[in-house]
C-alpha cells in the first residue's frame, strides 16, 4: 500500500511539468549558458537534463583535454567532489536494509580507535553532518599538507582518531564534516568485507547500468574518458590544477552526467537492495538535532526550494573539478552539470536553466530587501602591543595533527606558516568568519604560551609553543 501512494504521489508531481522535451528555443537559451567555455583552449562541462526519468537534453562543453585537444562529452569522466556523498549514504542505508547495522549504532562499535567523547557518535550524526567531528581536510591543510597530493588513508584516519575534542556535542548543532563520510566509508568496508569500491559497484553501479562510474580509490589507476582539471593561470589563459586524490568516502567518485541521470531515474522507481521505496524514503529523509527540529540535510542531498518550488541538491569540488546535482521532485526534473575548471560555477547555471524550463511555474523573484540575509562577521585578532608581538613569533606543535606551525613577525604584523607551506598573514585568515584566534599565556610573566584556533571545519585546536 505504502508503495502505491509513494508511486501515486510521484505521477502526480509528473504532471505539473508540462514540456517533457525542451524546446529548441530552450535548448539555444541553455547552450548560450556555455558561450563562454565553449571555445578553443578553453575546458568546460558536460550537462544532462532528465525528465520523467529520460534524458531529454545532454551536451558537453569545451575540453576535456586541453593539451590533446578532446572535447568534452556526455559520456566525458569527471571527478564528482561532494556529490559522492550521496552514494556512500545508500551504501549505509543499503547495509542497514540488510540488516548489518543500524543507523543509531555508535560509531565505535565499528570503529574502536574513535575516541570516547563522553557523548555517542551515532551513525546517523555521520550522515547529517550533526557528529562534531572536525573536518579532516581542513586538518591536513591547516597541518601544513596539500590535500590535492595523495592522501595516506591510514594517517588520515590516525589524524582523526588523535582528535581529543569534537567542534560540539553530537546532534546540537551541524557542521558540515568529511571526517564523518570517510569514517562511513571505513565502516562499509569493515562490515562488508570489501572496499567501498566494490561494494558500491555491485550495490549500486552494476544494478543501474551505472557503467562508467566507480570510486577511485587508486591514484596510479587508469581512467578512460577522464576531463582533466584546470583553472585560469596568471596570464589570462588555462594551466593544469594537478590532483592525486583518491580518499573515498568524503569525495572520490568518477562519474558521467550520463550515468548520474541512471542515478536519478531511480528516485522515482527504486531497483536497489530491496526495491523498496522506502530506501530511497530514507535517503531523502532530513536529519534532526536531539531538539527534534530539522537540520536542513537528508542522506548528502540538501532539502530546499527554489522560487516555490521543492528541490533536492547537492554540489562538489575539489581541484579543477566542479558538480552539481539539482532535483524538482514534483517536475521529475533533474539538472546534473560536471566541469573541469575551477571557475566553473555549475550550481548558478544549473538554477539558470530550472529558469528557462519551468517558466511559467516558478514564483517571481523577492525584493533584494526580502531576502537579505545577515553574513556572519569576521571576529576580530586579539590585541597585542608592539611589544608583545615579538613573543608570539616562534614554533608551535600540535600533538593531534603530529604537525608544526610557525608564527613569524614581519613589519610588525604576524604571518602563520603552516608545515613547510607559504606563510599567510594572520588578518588575512581573520577575514574568514569562521577564524577564531587566541593566544594562551602562562608563567609569571604571563607569556605567550600557545593558541587555540578554529578555522571552518576545525574548532578549538590547541597547538604549544616549542620556543
Amino acid at each position: 500500500m505504502l508503495r502505491i501512494l509513494f508511486l501515486l504521489c510521484l505521477s502526480l508531481g509528473a504532471a505539473q511539468f508540462p514540456n517533457a522535451q525542451p524546446t529548441a528555443e530552450q535548448q539555444r537559451q541553455v547552450d548560450a549558458m556555455f558561450a563562454d567555455w565553449n571555445r578553443h583552449g578553453s575546458p568546460g562541462g558536460s550537462l544532462a537534463i532528465v525528465s520523467k526519468g529520460e534524458m531529454v537534453m545532454k551536451q558537453g562543453y569545451g575540453w576535456a583535454d586541453l593539451e590533446h585537444q578532446i572535447p568534452n562529452m556526455p559520456h566525458t569522466v569527471f571527478y564528482a567532489g561532494s556529490v559522492s556523498k550521496q552514494f556512500v549514504a545508500m551504501c549505509v542505508l543499503l547495509l542497514e536494509e540488510q540488516g548489518r547495522i543500524s543507523l543509531d549504532d555508535e560509531l565505535r562499535k565499528y570503529l574502536p580507535e574513535l575516541p570516547d567523547y563522553g557523548t555517542p557518535i551515532t551513525i546517523r550524526h555521520a550522515v547529517h553532518h550533526l557528529s562534531g567531528l572536525r573536518d579532516y581536510l581542513t586538518l591536513w591543510q591547516i597541518g601544513g599538507r596539500d590535500y590535492l597530493d595523495r592522501l595516506n588513508k591510514q594517517a588520515v584516519l590516525e589524524m582523526i582518531f588523535r582528535q581529543r575534542a569534537l567542534n560540539f556535542a553530537p546532534g546540537t548543532a551541524y557542521s558540515y564534516s568529511n571526517s564523518g563520510y570517510i569514517l562511513l566509508a571505513e565502516i562499509v568496508e569493515r562490515v562488508s568485507g570489501q572496499s567501498l569500491r566494490q561494494f558500491a559497484r555491485q550495490h549500486i553501479f552494476e544494478p543501474l547500468g551505472m557503467s562508467s562510474s566507480f570510486f577511485n580509490d587508486n591514484t596510479y589507476g587508469l581512467i578512460p574518458n577522464r576531463a582533466f582539471g584546470y583553472r585560469r593561470g596568471a596570464g589570462g589563459g588555462f594551466e593544469n590544477l594537478l590532483m592525486r586524490f583518491d580518499l573515498v568516502g568524503s569525495g572520490g567518485l568518477y562519474t558521467t552526467v550520463e550515468d548520474l541521470a541512471k542515478w536519478d531515474r531511480n528516485f522515482y522507481e527504486n531497483r536497489l537492495g530491496k526495491k523498496s521505496p522506502q530506501l530511497i524514503e530514507k535517503l531523502l529523509t532530513e536529519g534532526r538535532f536531539s531538539n527534534g527540529q530539522p537540520c536542513g540535510y537528508a542522506g548528502a542531498l540538501v532539502p530546499g526550494q527554489y522560487r516555490g518550488l521543492r528541490t533536492f541538491s547537492h554540489t562538489g569540488s575539489l581541484g579543477g573539478y566542479r558538480a552539481a546535482f539539482v532535483r524538482f521532485p514534483e517536475q521529475q526534473l533533474s539538472i546534473i552539470l560536471l566541469g573541469n575548471a575551477a571557475e566553473f560555477a555549475p550550481e548558478q547555471k544549473a538554477y539558470a536553466i530550472a529558469d528557462v524550463l519551468l517558466a511559467g511555474q516558478l514564483q517571481d523573484r523577492k525584493s533584494p530587501d526580502q531576502t537579505a540575509e545577515t553574513n556572519p562577521q569576521a571576529k576580530p585578532l586579539p590585541v597585542l602591543s608592539a611589544q608583545e608581538l615579538p613573543s608570539a613569533a616562534g614554533r608551535y606543535y600540535s600533538e593531534e595533527l603530529d604537525a608544526f606551525f610557525t608564527i613569524s613577525l614581519k613589519n610588525n604584523e604576524l604571518h602563520l606558516r603552516p608545515g613547510n607551506l607559504s606563510a599567510i598573514p594572520l588578518r588575512d585568515l581573520a577575514s574568514d568568519p569562521s577564524f577564531s584566534l587566541e593566544w594562551e599565556r602562562g608563567g609569571k610573566k604571563k607569556e605567550i604560551t600557545g593558541m587555540v584556533l578554529s578555522i571552518g571545519g576545525m574548532k578549538n585546536f590547541r597547538m604549544l609553543k616549542q620556543n
